[in-house]
């Protein structure tokens, strides 16, 4: 599911993303918190790093805000693109694609990236 191999739907995408709002604010003291608090901080540390981003998107790209912690994902064929991000207690995703299953002209961090951004600023 990190690397986008399995293809689920925009909610089930979305509910994943909570687990970290959860354990970063309110539930910090659940026992599933605690059992993987150290595996949830390293991929907030890998998700909010613009030179790890470097490998697969430019410099300057949509998720480069402070304390933004994004993933981006892009189906085969470019049919659709999505992100998750978070901060302290929203999660947002955004799901782009069109409606006849045609494919885009740019990946999830060029579509559903720049109405993230938006969103983000918005909140």
């Amino acid at each position: 599911l990190a690397l986008g191999s399995k293809a689920i739907s925009p909610l089930d995408f979305t509910r994943m993303w909570e687990i970290f709002t959860a354990c970063s604010s309110l539930h910090q003291n659940d026992s599933f918190c605690q059992k993987y608090g150290n595996a949830l901080q390293q991929v907030v540390s890998i998700l909010s790093d613009n030179s790890v981003r470097l490998l697969s998107f430019p410099a300057d790209n949509w998720f480069t805000a402070p304390n933004t912690y994004a993933k981006s994902g892009t189906s085969r064929n470019f049919v659709d693109g999505r992100v998750c991000w978070w901060k302290e207690k929203f999660t947002v995703c955004v799901w782009v694609g069109n409606l006849d299953a045609s494919p885009m002209l740019d990946a999830g961090h060029g579509t559903a990236g720049v109405l993230r951004y938006h969103v983000m600023n918005l909140l």
